[in-house]
């Protein structure tokens, strides 16, 4: 897990982003204010494996709304990596991927805290521990109690305060009140010129 002296560091942050709305925006933002790494990639799954029923909205959409809420992040960049990639999109064939297509950079990934409880069952979550530092975004009375010690281990837990909003509520809202305060504005405005999430 030692990263090359010198070399930039990446923080990794996938998901569906179904769509990106403020929790994300936070996590990235409380990453960045950390200063572990020098720029965040924030990489949208092709096809989730946690979800079999694929994401509402295509790719191209999710990746769109992501460039808008952090267009005025100089340190963050949207990876669409994943779209390249073999399906489901899992997590250590992207970290293989980035770390054989940018040698000299090393990488950490970013989570929510709440990701770690069920870390181990990640396609090659081992692999992931052996290679890659976690870098978590602590959510206020969490208790690492439950977390095997195998994957705290690797972690570096950074303060965050969360937003309480999830891509479920967003959507939820998005279909009946064609806005929602819980994604960004410019966010609000691409899904209500595009139709998404109307039925």
């Amino acid at each position: 897990m030692r990263q090359t002296a010198g070399a930039k560091i990446i923080g990794i942050y996938g998901g569906s982003f179904d769509p990106v709305h403020k929790g994300h925006v936070s996590v990235v933002k409380s990453v960045l204010s950390d200063g572990a790494v020098n720029e965040v990639w924030i990489t949208p799954a092709a096809q989730s494996p946690f979800k079999h029923n694929g994401a509402v909205c295509p790719f191209r959409h999710r990746s769109a709304m992501l460039k808008l809420a952090f267009q005025d992040e100089m340190r963050v960049r949207v990876c669409e990596i994943e779209q390249e990639l073999p399906k489901p999109s899992f997590t250590l064939q992207t970290l293989r991927t980035l770390r054989a297509k940018y040698p000299a950079y090393s990488f950490m990934l970013c989570l929510g805290s709440d990701n770690l409880r069920h870390f181990t069952a990640w396609h090659g979550y081992d692999e992931i521990l052996k290679t890659t530092k976690l870098l978590v975004a602590l959510r206020p009375a969490f208790s690492a109690d439950a977390i095997p010690k195998e994957v705290l281990k690797s972690v570096q837990f950074l303060n965050h305060q969360p937003v309480a909003v999830s891509s479920t509520d967003a959507r939820a809202k998005l279909r009946t009140e064609q806005f929602s305060h819980d994604v960004p504005d410019e966010v609000s405005a691409y899904i209500k010129a595009h139709k998404l999430y109307e039925t």
